[in-house]
């Protein structure tokens, strides 16, 4: 036994060294996954700000800009903006408490108008993908909400993890994506509608909730009238929206409360292009509206000037008939930051921040939608006191969505993503 005295101090040596040894080890490991390589592929329709920008498209412009703040390098891929140029200003969101470090790195390519059908959006989808490929470079994880792109990635060797932005409600187009890691949510609505059709992707579905900017919306020099009872609407002016049912509804409240004074502002696009209804549309409503206080705005890219416009009216409306197309929709929680009791249609998604009775209204939009409408605002114009709560409550309910505190759960499930 003896001769066994080199050995056993060697292994002594070893499991003292261990510890120091795991501490190495973990601390090389932070340090090296501080930084992941993040590429932002926006669709083919709509530029990142200060372009003409959709909510998806100002959403990740902002995450890549909080992204990179944290010391990510980040690539954002984006459509040409309207204006022209090539390069996109660096924007970083407003009330981000963070020291401001990295920048993304914008990369601008050719994209498209919509087209007047689903498959020709499809096509251009596609053309748009295969653009998205030739300037893609290496990277640790791909975030996209384009259709082909995840499909086309299934066929590199190595294209880095794939996280796909399920803006929408699926349409069984997760069947193809093969080789994405992760399917991120605004809604518990969504989620379970990708479960349905695709139960073996429950592991790989990550909620965030869609942000909003809450040092550009808020409660903060409102100007609301307390003699006028204002309603407006903010988004796409398409059939989906609802926006009829409104419009008759207010009919329904002027008549039933004559003496109160009631404006109904509906603000968004029109064209077909761009995801409305077209002029048919339109002019269906101001035929609908006649003897109505009503105005019909164009759509405001400048978000502080959306934001200002919210503090003018009572109440924020949005009822949407699209049982398979909202997500989440951000406007009635960006008009409840600003101020404006929400109401909303009975859609599973609108339940993520909208608790009726506590901070905002809900509306049967199924049955007689436009009396359970009028019913819900005239109950309003007689509670003032409680119109004030639920002011109050979905102010302060909405300051938990801001940017940073999204772009935290996002940071911390594409790094876990990255690490499976």
């Amino acid at each position: 036994m003896g001769h066994d005295w080199p050995f056993q101090n060697a292994v002594t040596f070893g499991l003292c060294f261990l510890p120091v040894h795991s501490l190495i080890v973990s601390c090389w490991r932070k340090l090296v996954e501080v930084s992941l390589r993040i590429t932002i592929v926006t669709g083919p329709f709509l530029s990142v700000p200060p372009g003409r920008a959709g909510s998806v498209e100002r959403r990740w412009f902002y995450f890549a800009h909080l992204l990179a703040s944290s010391g990510h390098e980040v690539n954002l891929i984006s459509k040409h903006p309207e204006t022209g140029g090539s390069v996109v200003p660096t924007i970083s969101p407003s009330g981000d408490s963070r020291t401001p470090g990295r920048i993304p790195s914008v990369i601008t390519i050719d994209g498209y108008d919509r087209g007047r059908t689903i498959l020709v959006d499809l096509y251009f989808d596609l053309l748009y993908s295969l653009r998205c490929l030739r300037v893609l470079g290496k990277c640790d994880v791909i975030v996209t909400n384009t259709f082909w792109l995840p499909i086309l990635l299934g066929f590199l060797v190595d294209p880095g993890r794939v996280m796909v932005d399920v803006a929408r409600r699926p349409k069984w187009q997760l069947l193809l994506y093969w080789r994405v890691s992760g399917f991120r949510v605004a809604s518990e609505s969504v989620r379970r509608a990708i479960i349905k059709q695709s139960p073996w992707l429950r592991r790989r579905i990550v909620k965030i909730p869609n942000p909003i900017d809450v040092a550009t919306f808020n409660a903060e020099s409102r100007t609301c009238s307390t003699s006028e009872f204002t309603v407006m609407y903010g988004g796409r002016i398409h059939p989906e929206k609802g926006i009829h049912l409104l419009v008759s509804a207010m009919h329904l409240v002027a008549a039933a409360r004559p003496n109160i004074v009631t404006n109904l502002i509906v603000v968004g696009v029109i064209s077909r292009s761009d995801g409305g209804g077209g002029d048919s549309y339109l002019e269906d409503l101001r035929t609908l509206g006649q003897g109505l206080r009503l105005e019909f705005l164009p759509p405001i890219y400048d978000r502080s000037g959306f934001a200002e416009l919210l503090r003018r009216v009572t109440v924020f409306c949005y009822p949407s008939l699209a049982e398979k197309g909202e997500s989440f929709g951000v406007a009635p929680l960006e008009a409840m930051a600003c101020g404006a009791v929400p109401i909303v249609s009975d859609l599973p998604c609108f339940k993520e921040y909208v608790i009726h009775g506590s901070n905002g209204l809900v509306f049967d939009h199924r049955r007689d939608g436009a009396s359970a409408l009028a019913m819900q605002l005239i109950w309003l114009i007689d509670n003032k006191d409680k119109r004030e709560q639920l002011r109050l409550a979905g102010q302060a309910h909405a300051g938990a969505f801001g940017f940073a505190e999204c772009a935290m759960i996002l940071e911390e499930k594409l790094e876990g993503m990255c690490k499976a």
